[in-house]
């Protein structure tokens, strides 16, 4: 298993505080999704995830959620 310093900074989660992703209310239910993304940033984020002890789930709905907030959807 890879440890910290061998995983690049720009490969590393953007805070060690963060180590999950916010979690959705109780309310509010996981669905799936399927994407495909090159295999070398799925190497990548396995390794942070791993490094880091976060679930992949919890890593992608992070960058989804910071995508999310600098592209907000335009309604109308």
């Amino acid at each position: 298993m890879p440890k910290y310093d061998d995983v690049a900074d720009d490969e590393q989660l953007l805070s060690s505080d963060r180590r999950t992703a916010q979690a959705p209310a109780a309310e509010e239910p996981w669905v799936a999704i399927t994407t495909t993304v090159p295999s070398s940033v799925r190497r990548q984020l396995s390794v942070a995830c791993a490094v880091h002890n976060v679930k992949l789930k919890d890593a992608v709905t992070e960058a989804l959620r910071a995508w999310l907030a600098e592209h907000p959807p335009r309604m109308g």
